[in-house]
């Protein structure tokens, strides 16, 4: 989901992988490419420079897209599917391994257990350190080694960082994380309210907006409604249902506003997706 800083499946900030090993900085420019799905060993912390990036990760499907000016981080062991829309994107990524056995320390790095979207504060400046990164790749020196994982550490430490809204306490923040979690099991009822959300929250309703935007970025129906329209673009994808059949699915009660906010978020209609398969 676009503007969007989120851990994606509410999972807990102390939950880290041992220490992983910044490989390599690559970039990836594709237009109405999809590759998966895969499963990788290694971890992948992407950032969109350009377009969008949509993705389905995990045998529980985590899906969503991430868009210019975002970080994508993917831990080892994910089942991952990718797929670009037809403007194309441009990414870079860096690549962190497990290390193996008996190697040496390098640079060692605790990144969150969950795939995670945040969107940073300075775009710019981590576009060009990336750059940077990249070129020192080229070098199979020592020197281009440190240079790298100089780069890359910067870039990481910026992740790093972006992973938490300034200003938000942690209680704050697992308060939002368990209406998430409440949403992602519920969104396929259409009556789902915002008073469904706050039930179990010991705050009022302008409270629970302020907190839950703060957060995401995003309204609690707002964001509800993209949760809802990132799982029926997968539906649609799959071709198992039809455009009727997954805006019930995905808690759309009329298929005729479904279409109309599917095609405003996705720019084409479901049938479209439907009809076209893999196009999107």
């Amino acid at each position: 989901m676009s503007d969007l800083d989120h851990d994606l499946t509410g999972g807990s900030e102390s939950e880290v992988p041992s220490g992983l090993l910044l490989r390599s900085a690559v970039s990836v420019a594709r237009r109405d490419h999809r590759y998966g799905p895969r499963l990788y060993v290694h971890g992948t912390l992407y950032f969109a420079v350009r377009g969008k990036m949509y993705f389905s990760l995990g045998d529980e499907g985590i899906a969503g897209h991430v868009a210019a000016g975002q970080f994508l981080w993917v831990p080892p062991g994910y089942l991952r599917l990718c797929w670009t829309d037809s403007d194309g994107v441009f990414m870079y990524a860096l690549i962190l391994d497990l290390p193996r056995d008996g190697e040496p320390p390098n640079v060692r790095v605790q990144m969150p257990l969950m795939p995670r979207i945040t969107t940073p504060s300075n775009p710019t400046h981590i576009e060009g350190l990336f750059k940077m990164a990249e070129q020192s790749c080229l070098h199979t020196s020592a020197w281009g080694r440190l240079e790298t994982e100089g780069y890359g550490t910067l870039i990481l430490a910026l992740f790093v960082k972006s992973c938490t809204p300034p200003g938000v306490a942690p209680h704050l923040l697992q308060r939002v994380r368990e209406v998430i979690q409440f949403i992602a099991h519920n969104y396929q009822r259409p009556d789902l309210s915002v008073e469904e959300m706050l039930e179990n929250l010991p705050w009022s309703r302008r409270y629970f907006f302020r907190v839950f935007k703060e957060v995401t970025g995003k309204s609690p129906m707002k964001y509800l409604q993209e949760f809802r329209l990132n799982h029926a673009l997968e539906l649609l994808r799959s071709k198992e249902f039809s455009v009727g059949e997954v805006a019930e699915r995905c808690g759309f009660q009329d298929p005729a506003y479904f279409s109309r906010v599917f095609s405003r978020s996705f720019g084409r209609p479901p049938s479209a997706v439907f009809e076209g398969g893999n196009e999107m």
